[in-house]
């Protein structure tokens, strides 16, 4: 279609994969050697949205974006309109579920879409509403359930659902807006919640330093924030170091993510010259912020090392790294036995929401504010 803002491209390599991306599917057994060198396609492969074209190409701000495991892309659009779109894994728009109101299968503002088991099953969070949508993504809308227990106030936001979890339960903690609380208050709790019950569990109660990463931005089932899930497992990370902490449904601590130092500076070539460089430049900018410290009053925020998370297909947890601005983004990935891979150079301007054993998606902002999705080929 002329004019149509969707562009794809080629990327030597890259084999479509249709593997399972559903947040309850098996872990993978890990089959990569710590040696890798992990790269993305000097260009986006595909990119769907613009500031002009048919409305369906247009989005105003991008909650979600992922591919399901046929390789059809999943956005969701956060307001204005509330939507849910479907696009095919050639980008073109294929349909459009809910839409603005409080009616079934409306909204009021999306936080996130995610899928379930069944991966033709999508699951979108209203937060202004506390309510949970199910939709086919052959058929329609399912059903509607409202995130309300008893004695909630729905519309103070008394909790904020982060991930869907099997069973019909979902992860979720207390919203730290409500009451007026801030989000690294002592002991905040880590909820497992059902609503057709009713029941409401505590996981585990966070540490300052997990509290501090998780109000940092949205979580969500695996896919971003720092807590992130994944086939029965909860990922949190700390703010203040590149560690991450792995628990069961049960609140047992399964195993912990490092990246030793002295691993920084293994690998070969590019790799140990990529690390000398963050090293350097983070130097610069701790240099610089002190020579300034007399002229701007201190933030008193020390500077985060771990910013956000997500689960790839295969199992592999990607942790994006605090960089300097103006430089690329980082990301660490780890096997899912915990042992850390390689780092990745993503652009500077690219917001990862998911990752597909050779497909990386995300969220881009040009200079006018106008957002769209990139798709970058990742060769592994």
């Amino acid at each position: 279609m002329p004019g149509t803002p969707v562009r794809a491209g080629l990327f030597v390599g890259i084999i479509v994969v249709a593997g399972a991306c559903a947040a309850d599917a098996p872990l993978p057994t890990p089959g990569v050697a710590v040696t890798a060198a992990w790269t993305l396609s000097p260009e986006p492969v595909l990119e769907i949205g613009g500031d002009e074209g048919p409305p369906e190409l247009v989005f105003t701000t991008i909650a979600s974006a992922f591919a399901l495991p046929d390789g059809r892309i999943v956005v969701a659009n956060r307001s204005a309109p509330a939507e849910v779109r479907v696009f095919s894994p050639e980008g073109a728009y294929q349909q459009t579920l809910g839409g603005d109101g409080e009616r079934p299968g409306e909204f009021r503002e999306i936080a996130w879409a995610r899928t379930t088991v069944d991966p033709d099953t999508l699951v979108v969070y209203d937060p202004r509403l506390q309510r949970v949508s199910w939709f086919s993504v052959t058929d329609g809308l399912a059903r509607v359930e409202a995130a309300v227990l008893p004695g909630l106030n729905a519309a103070s936001g008394d909790l904020t659902l982060l991930a869907p979890v099997h069973g019909g339960r979902f992860l979720a903690r207390p919203n730290p807006v409500a009451g007026g609380e801030s989000g690294g208050s002592p002991g905040s709790p880590l909820l497992l919640i059902r609503f057709d019950l009713p029941a409401l569990d505590t996981l585990l109660v966070l540490t300052d330093a997990q509290q501090t990463t998780s109000a940092a931005g949205p979580a969500s089932s695996g896919e971003e924030g720092a807590i992130a899930y994944r086939a029965g497992r909860v990922f949190i990370g700390r703010g203040d170091e590149l560690r991450i902490d792995e628990y069961d449904l049960a609140g047992t601590h399964v195993r912990t993510f490092l990246r030793p130092e002295e691993r920084r500076a293994e690998g070969e070539g590019g790799q140990a010259a990529l690390t000398a460089r963050i090293r350097a430049a983070r130097a610069a900018t701790i240099d610089d912020a002190d020579a300034k410290s007399d002229e701007q009053p201190s933030a008193e925020v020390p500077p985060r090392h771990l910013l956000r998370m997500l689960v790839d297909d295969t199992g592999h947890l990607w942790v994006e790294e605090y960089s300097p601005p103006g430089s690329p983004r980082i990301w660490s990935v780890f096997d899912p036995v915990g042992v850390w891979l390689c780092s990745v150079q993503v652009p500077r301007d690219l917001t990862l929401t998911a990752v597909r054993r050779e497909t990386v998606y995300g969220i881009h902002r040009d200079e006018a504010g106008v957002q769209r999705v990139l798709v970058y080929g990742l060769r592994r």
